[in-house]
Protein backbone atom coordinates (compact mmCIF):
# COMPACT_ATOMS: atom_id res chain seq x y z
CA UNK A 1 0.00 0.00 0.00
CA UNK A 2 2.04 3.00 -1.06
CA UNK A 3 5.81 1.58 -0.26
CA UNK A 4 4.57 0.50 3.05
CA UNK A 5 5.68 -2.76 4.86
CA UNK A 6 4.35 -4.94 6.59
CA UNK A 7 4.68 -4.90 10.52
CA UNK A 8 4.73 -9.06 10.32
CA UNK A 9 7.29 -9.03 7.74
CA UNK A 10 9.38 -6.59 9.09
CA UNK A 11 9.06 -8.43 12.46
CA UNK A 12 10.34 -11.51 10.42
CA UNK A 13 13.12 -9.60 9.01
CA UNK A 14 14.41 -8.79 12.16
CA UNK A 15 14.14 -12.11 13.81
CA UNK A 16 16.02 -13.64 11.06
CA UNK A 17 18.80 -11.22 11.26
CA UNK A 18 18.89 -11.90 15.54
CA UNK A 19 17.96 -8.80 16.65
CA UNK A 20 14.91 -9.76 18.80
CA UNK A 21 15.07 -12.94 21.10
CA UNK A 22 13.17 -13.33 24.11
CA UNK A 23 14.75 -13.02 27.65
CA UNK A 24 14.16 -15.12 30.42
CA UNK A 25 13.01 -13.37 32.85
CA UNK A 26 12.63 -15.57 36.71
CA UNK A 27 8.57 -14.38 37.19
CA UNK A 28 7.99 -17.53 39.95
CA UNK A 29 7.02 -16.09 43.42
CA UNK A 30 8.99 -17.94 46.45
CA UNK A 31 6.22 -19.74 48.73
CA UNK A 32 4.27 -18.42 51.24
CA UNK A 33 3.52 -20.38 54.82
CA UNK A 34 2.06 -19.38 57.30
CA UNK A 35 2.24 -21.10 60.71
CA UNK A 36 -0.36 -19.50 63.47
CA UNK A 37 1.96 -18.34 66.45
CA UNK A 38 0.75 -20.80 69.12
CA UNK A 39 2.60 -23.28 66.91
CA UNK A 40 6.02 -21.47 67.04
CA UNK A 41 7.00 -22.81 70.19
CA UNK A 42 8.38 -25.26 71.81
CA UNK A 43 7.11 -28.15 73.52
CA UNK A 44 8.44 -30.28 76.97
CA UNK A 45 9.18 -33.62 76.93
CA UNK A 46 9.80 -36.62 79.36
CA UNK A 47 12.52 -38.53 78.78
CA UNK A 48 12.38 -41.55 81.25
CA UNK A 49 15.33 -44.12 81.93
CA UNK A 50 16.32 -46.77 84.78
CA UNK A 51 20.00 -46.16 86.03
CA UNK A 52 22.21 -49.14 86.30
CA UNK A 53 20.86 -49.12 90.38
CA UNK A 54 17.69 -50.44 89.07
CA UNK A 55 16.06 -46.51 90.17
CA UNK A 56 13.46 -45.08 87.70
CA UNK A 57 14.30 -41.25 87.00
CA UNK A 58 13.62 -39.13 84.24
CA UNK A 59 14.64 -35.71 82.49
CA UNK A 60 12.64 -32.69 80.85
CA UNK A 61 13.21 -31.40 77.80
CA UNK A 62 12.13 -29.40 74.83
CA UNK A 63 11.40 -30.20 71.06
CA UNK A 64 9.99 -28.03 68.48
CA UNK A 65 5.89 -28.14 68.03
CA UNK A 66 5.33 -31.17 65.66
CA UNK A 67 2.97 -28.74 63.29
CA UNK A 68 6.36 -26.42 63.16
CA UNK A 69 8.43 -29.53 62.43
CA UNK A 70 6.34 -30.84 59.69
CA UNK A 71 6.82 -27.42 57.73
CA UNK A 72 10.57 -27.39 58.94
CA UNK A 73 10.44 -30.45 56.92
CA UNK A 74 8.73 -29.86 54.35
CA UNK A 75 10.95 -27.04 53.02
CA UNK A 76 13.83 -29.22 54.09
CA UNK A 77 12.26 -31.58 51.55
CA UNK A 78 11.96 -28.53 48.78
CA UNK A 79 15.59 -27.86 49.09
CA UNK A 80 14.20 -23.93 50.69
CA UNK A 81 16.27 -25.04 54.05
CA UNK A 82 19.34 -27.31 55.16
CA UNK A 83 17.63 -28.93 58.25
CA UNK A 84 20.23 -29.58 60.87
CA UNK A 85 19.66 -32.04 63.52
CA UNK A 86 22.31 -32.25 65.44
CA UNK A 87 22.25 -28.85 67.08
CA UNK A 88 19.89 -26.18 67.46
CA UNK A 89 19.18 -23.18 65.34
CA UNK A 90 21.52 -24.45 62.56
CA UNK A 91 19.67 -24.97 59.84
CA UNK A 92 20.11 -22.34 56.46
CA UNK A 93 18.21 -20.78 53.62
CA UNK A 94 18.78 -22.24 50.42
CA UNK A 95 16.04 -20.69 48.69
CA UNK A 96 13.80 -17.64 49.19
CA UNK A 97 10.86 -17.65 50.82
CA UNK A 98 7.55 -16.31 52.84
CA UNK A 99 7.13 -17.35 56.20
CA UNK A 100 3.85 -15.37 58.04
CA UNK A 101 4.67 -12.41 55.85
CA UNK A 102 8.45 -12.11 56.28
CA UNK A 103 10.99 -13.02 53.45
CA UNK A 104 13.87 -15.85 54.37
CA UNK A 105 16.43 -14.97 51.44
CA UNK A 106 19.54 -17.32 50.63
CA UNK A 107 21.86 -17.31 53.45
CA UNK A 108 19.30 -16.25 56.34
CA UNK A 109 19.35 -18.25 59.78
CA UNK A 110 16.09 -20.85 60.32
CA UNK A 111 15.70 -20.78 63.89
CA UNK A 112 13.87 -23.59 65.64
CA UNK A 113 10.20 -23.09 66.88
CA UNK A 114 10.77 -21.37 70.08
CA UNK A 115 12.99 -19.02 68.57
CA UNK A 116 11.06 -17.94 65.48
CA UNK A 117 8.18 -16.12 67.15
CA UNK A 118 10.71 -13.46 68.51
CA UNK A 119 13.11 -14.09 65.16
CA UNK A 120 9.91 -12.81 63.08
CA UNK A 121 9.14 -9.90 65.50
CA UNK A 122 12.87 -8.39 64.92
CA UNK A 123 13.49 -9.37 61.40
Amino acid sequence: MFGAIDAGLLLDLVRTDGYMYQLDLPLDCPPMLFIDEEYLSSVPVKLDYIDAGGHKAGMLSVKDHPTFDANRTWLDSRGYIRKQTMWWNGDRVLKPFYLNGMLFDIGDKFPCGGAMKIHLKFK
